[in-house]
């Protein structure tokens, strides 16, 4: 085999890894935006719903579909190098969001204007995220 063929073997196997890496970097946008809308979702219950009712629905909606978008990221493919460092901004980001929604919004004289703002923001958080995710993920060769 002359230097050629092997150059482009290889070139065809990197096209190939980068074609895989964009492939196994969507699905985590996906997962982002739409752990966005499941918190946009929650908070939007909170604020529909004020007092027991809310924790009730709210959580169990929360908890179904968080366990359901673990279960589909126990099953994707291998992840980037970065996307370790992006989960844990972005998943302290929520936490804080969160955090600071459900206190201010159970105090709140106004609580839907905090949940939903605070909703807003965790929507905008992940959207963030999934940006970060497709940009640096390798776009298709």
């Amino acid at each position: 085999m002359d230097a050629p063929d092997t150059a482009r073997q290889l070139l065809e196997q990197a096209d190939s890894l980068a074609a895989t890496a964009h492939r196994d970097t969507r699905w985590y946008a996906r997962w982002l935006v739409l752990f966005g809308l499941l918190s946009l979702l929650t908070c939007a219950l909170f604020a529909a719903f004020p007092g027991a009712p809310a924790v009730v629905l709210g959580m169990s909606v929360y908890g179904v579909g968080v366990a359901a978008l673990v279960v589909w990221a126990s099953r994707r493919g291998a992840a980037t190098r970065y996307m370790t460092r992006l989960h844990l901004a972005v998943m302290a980001g929520f936490a804080v969001i969160w955090t600071a929604t459900m206190v201010l919004g159970t105090r709140s004289d106004d609580p839907a204007v905090v949940f939903l703002t605070g909703g807003g923001l965790i929507l905008l958080l992940t959207v963030a995220g999934a940006w970060v995710v497709t940009r640096r993920g390798g776009r298709r060769p």
